[in-house]
């Protein structure tokens, strides 16, 4: 999409339309193809499960109203219409905001999710780091079946139990079982996740305020190192994509250091201490494509 905006927001015709935009920043229902469409997107801003608000602006064009829908709500006139009537007739109403190409920044992914996964051939016994400060997490872990015996372990020695396990209905993981964890107050350390043995993916999303001070340039209070590995995408003869190399270096990885043209998906790890010196764990995932002229889009 970056790359896709960077074509057509610079084209000599972009002013000869008059356009209106709706943003929204609602999710579907859990365990809906919205609701990880907007899990996914959460790292770059506010989103309705598909598109970002910030990509729901455009050069020039008039920002009617940015509100609580989804990207289903936003289509539908039962929830949408009576905002931008006003804008269908022959006098139409003030101008609130309009949107710029010098206004458009390129958005930091958030820091506030712990991505884990694999195939356990044995029982499984994963874990992960909440920081001291926390207020709360939300623990999603999917697997190929139902699992009962699925726990988490506090690092006080507590055991808890799903809040909520029920079958995925969306697109992205149709048929995964999915047990919800919801944590307020946390104990800071190390937490233990053990079951029997399956094909998993545990995503942590976490309230805290240690993402505010890892998002500051140059913060001297929180020492963090990155690992990346990534993995780069090309299209096949039917032209759909296929895995066409693989990496990994220390550290993130910057704009122009990928110069071969494709589609990259990008994992990053962070692991550090906070100013208190107490540990704490991060994932980005994010992808980026790579143009003909070696430019990076994000």
């Amino acid at each position: 999409m970056s790359y896709f905006r960077s074509i057509t927001d610079s084209h000599s015709n972009v002013s000869k339309n008059r356009y209106y935009t709706l943003g929204g920043y609602k999710w579907g229902s859990f365990g809906s193809a919205l609701y990880w469409g907007g899990l996914y997107l959460s790292s770059y801003g506010s989103n309705d499960g598909v598109v970002t608000v910030a990509s729901s602006r455009l050069t020039g064009g008039t920002i009617i109203r940015e509100g609580a829908w989804n990207h289903t709500t936003i289509r539908e006139g039962s929830h949408t219409f009576s905002v931008f009537k006003p804008y269908t007739m022959s006098e139409q109403p003030a101008v609130a905001s309009s949107f710029s190409a010098a206004e458009s920044i390129v958005t930091e992914p958030d820091t506030n999710q712990i991505v884990k996964g694999g195939q356990a051939e044995k029982a499984i016994q994963e874990s992960f780091v909440i920081e001291d400060g926390a207020e709360s997490f939300q623990m999603a872990f999917l697997s190929e079946r139902k699992m009962a015996s699925l726990k988490l372990k506090g690092p006080d020695g507590q055991e808890y139990k799903a809040a909520k396990i029920e079958k995925d209905k969306g697109d992205f993981f149709k048929g995964a079982w999915v047990h919800t964890f919801v944590i307020t107050k946390p104990e800071d350390g190390r937490w233990q996740v053990t079951g029997s043995a399956a094909a998993y993916l545990l995503v942590v999303g976490i309230d805290s305020p240690l993402d505010g001070e890892l998002k500051k340039d140059k913060n001297q209070s929180v020492k963090a190192s990155y690992k990346t590995k990534w993995i780069k995408y090309d299209r096949d003869g039917k032209k759909k994509l296929k895995e066409a190399g693989k990496g990994s270096k220390a550290g993130k990885v910057l704009d122009g250091e990928l110069t071969d043209p494709g589609v990259y998906n990008l994992t990053t790890e962070i692991t550090g201490v906070d100013a208190k010196g107490k540990p704490f764990e991060r994932t980005i995932i994010e992808s980026i494509y790579v143009d003909e002229n070696g430019k990076t889009h994000r």
